[in-house]
C-alpha cells in the first residue's frame, strides 16, 4: 500500500491521511500525518505520538522509531514489523507550530499555548474524521513531552463536554521533574549508572560542584513559576550539568555509541529522512506549504528556553490527572543519558489511578503498579528517546 496524501500517492507500507487542519481564526496549521492500524482500525484506539525538543517533528519518531517504515541510505522502504500502527491506528504530530512541517505567521513559546492548539486541532481531527472519535485515545511521547504530555492532558480534561475519548497517556524517557532528574545526570556520565564513565574525574568533580547551585535555581523556579528564575536555571544546569556529556563525542541519546551526525541529533539516518523530505517531488506530494523542512526547529526551542518552560514543574499536574485517566511513565534501564531517572526501574513502571506522593527519590504509589489496559503490552519500540 501507499502514503494517500492530499495530492499523490508516495511508496511506502502503510495508508497515511495528512489532514493539515487550520486554524483559520488566527492563521496556523498543525500537520499531523495519521497512519490506520495494521490490525482492526475500526476497533483498535487511536495514539497521538509526539516528540520532543522542544521544536523537534514527530516525524522523527515515524521514520527512525516507531512509524511502519524507515529509509537506508539510498531512500528505500525499509518495512518496520514492529510499528505501533501494527495494533493501533496513530497520529505523528508536528507540533508546536513552525516544527516540521507545521507553519503559522506567529509563534508559540510554552507548553501552556502549545497545549491550547493541539486540543484544537484534535477537536477538528475528530469532527472531520468521527468515525475514530469513539476508540479509545491515547497520547504517547518522549523527551520534551514530558513537559507536554501533562499540560496538552491537563487542557483536554479542563473540557468537560469535547469529542476526544481520552483513555490513558504515556510519557518515555521524558524531561518531567528537572529538580529530581538533574542530579542522576553525573551519575549516568560518571560510571554509576550502569556503563562505563564517559567523563574523566575533574569534569564529574566540576558536575558535583555544580550540582547545588543548580538545584537552588531550580527550586527558585519552581517556587515563583516565573521566567525571571525559570531561564537561569535552564542556562545554568544545562551547560553545568549536561554539557560535560555534550562535548564529549558521545551519542547524549544512547551512551553506549558515538555520536555519528552532529548536524543531525547523532544519528546519520535522520540525515537521510531530511534529505528525503525534502524532494521536491514529496514537498509536492504531501502538499507542503512550507519551503523545507528540518527535523528540529531551533528558533523554536530558543523561543521555549526564553520563556522559563524547560524548568516548570509541570509534573506537578501528574497527580490530578491520574485521578481521572491511568498514566504509564516508562523509561530504560541504560541508554538514555539525557533523561534519567533515580528509580531503578528496569523496563517499565506501570500505575494506574494510584495516589501519588511527590519525595526526593520521585514519584511512588501507595498502591503498587498495575498495568494499563492492555495498551503498553501492545505497543513496541525499537529505538531510544530522542527529541
Amino acid at each position: 500500500m501507499g502514503i494517500l496524501t492530499t495530492k499523490k500517492k508516495i511508496n511506502t507500507c502503510s495508508t497515511v491521511s495528512v489532514p493539515g487542519q487550520a486554524r483559520e481564526t488566527i492563521g496556523l496549521t498543525l500537520t499531523p500525518g495519521f497512519f490506520e492500524s495494521r490490525n482492526d482500525p475500526e476497533n483498535d484506539p487511536v495514539v497521538l505520538w509526539l516528540n520532543g525538543g522542544p521544536g523537534c517533528s514527530s516525524l522523527t519518531g515515524l521514520f527512525l522509531e516507531l512509524g511502519p517504515a524507515s529509509f537506508d541510505k539510498d531512500t528505500n522502504i525499509i518495512h518496520n514489523p514492529y510499528s505501533w500502527n501494527s495494533n493501533a491506528s496513530v497520529i505523528f504530530l508536528d507540533q508546536p507550530v513552525n516544527t516540521g512541517f507545521s507553519y503559522s505567521g506567529g509563534s508559540v513559546s510554552n507548553s501552556v499555548a502549545a497545549g491550547k492548539d493541539v486540543y484544537a486541532l484534535l477537536t477538528l481531527f475528530f469532527k472531520q474524521f468521527p468515525e475514530y472519535s469513539h476508540q479509545d485515545f491515547h497520547i504517547a511521547g518522549e523527551s520534551y513531552a514530558g513537559h507536554y504530555i501533562p499540560v496538552f492532558t491537563s487542557e483536554i480534561l479542563s473540557h468537560n463536554k469535547n469529542n476526544i475519548n481520552l483513555k490513558s497517556v504515556l510519557i518515555g524517557n521524558g524531561l518531567t521533574d528537572g529538580l529530581t532528574q538533574y542530579e542522576y545526570y553525573r551519575p549516568m556520565a560518571c560510571g554509576d549508572g550502569g556503563w562505563p564513565a564517559i567523563l574523566d574525574e575533574s569534569e564529574c568533580r566540576s558536575m558535583d560542584n555544580a550540582l547545588p547551585r543548580c538545584q537552588s535555581l531550580i527550586k527558585n523556579c519552581y517556587d515563583s513559576d516565573s521566567a525571571w528564575f525559570c531561564v537561569p536555571a535552564s542556562i545554568y544546569c544545562n551547560n553545568a550539568i549536561i554539557g560535560p556529556y555534550q562535548r564529549s563525542g558521545q551519542n547524549p541519546y544512547d551512551v553506549r555509541a558515538k555520536c555519528e551526525d552532529g548536524d543531525n541529533l547523532c544519528y546519520t539516518q535522520l540525515g537521510w529522512i531530511t534529505e528525503y523530505l525534502n524532494r521536491n517531488e514529496v514537498l509536492e506530494a504531501l502538499g507542503a506549504e512550507v519551503d523545507s523542512y528540518d527535523s528540529c526547529n531551533f528558533d523554536v526551542n530558543r523561543n521555549f528556553q526564553g520563556s522559563g518552560d524547560w524548568m516548570k514543574p509541570f509534573h506537578r499536574l501528574v497527580p490530578s490527572i491520574m485521578e481521572k485517566i491511568p498514566v504509564l511513565i516508562y523509561a530504560v534501564s541504560l541508554p538514555s543519558y539525557l533523561h534519567p531517572h533515580p528509580l531503578d526501574w528496569m523496563g517499565l513502571l506501570m500505575v494506574h489511578r494510584a495516589t501519588l506522593t511527590s519525595s526526593a527519590t520521585g514519584w511512588v504509589t501507595k498502591h503498587g503498579p498495575k498495568l494499563l489496559t492492555g495498551l503498553g503490552r501492545r505497543l513496541t519500540t525499537r529505538s531510544n528517546s530522542r527529541p
